[in-house]
């Protein structure tokens, strides 16, 4: 897991971490989304709020359970920073939040257009990086 004690909130709520370990840098944010269950006949869409987010992938609050590897259709809803987004990723990992029925789930982006990666890539980018 990311340690985001090193971490430094900008005035739009996005947090860069210090030490970034991943293939793509992430961000603090708060967007919403929604999605679908693509292993399930006839899955309802849902609502998350999403909390991290890079070009390879997400991590966001859900009231639902879903197990790793399941495949979602998400769309990433747009806001004054990012529009629409249209996506399939991959459940990579799942974490019950203690004292509240919601889960936290990471997801690895399968089949994203080159240019929503790029929006995403620049939405992460525009955030200030720490000083050193």
């Amino acid at each position: 897991m990311i340690d985001f004690n090193d971490s430094i909130t900008t005035e739009n709520k996005i947090e860069y971490t210090e030490q970034e370990r991943r293939n793509y840098p992430r961000a603090r944010c708060n967007l919403a989304l929604q999605y679908r269950n693509l292993n399930k006949n006839y899955s309802q869409t849902s609502g998350a709020l999403v909390k991290e987010i890079s070009a390879g992938g997400m991590r966001f609050v859900s009231n639902n359970f879903l197990p790793v590897f399941a495949l979602l259709k998400i769309e990433l809803l747009p806001n004054s920073d990012i529009p629409l987004i249209s996506l399939t990723a991959r459940v990579a990992w799942i974490e019950k939040l203690p004292y509240n029925e919601s889960f936290l789930i990471g997801v690895e982006f399968l089949n994203i257009r080159n240019q929503d990666r790029f929006r995403i890539a620049d939405y992460v980018n525009s955030a200030p990086h720490p000083k050193g």
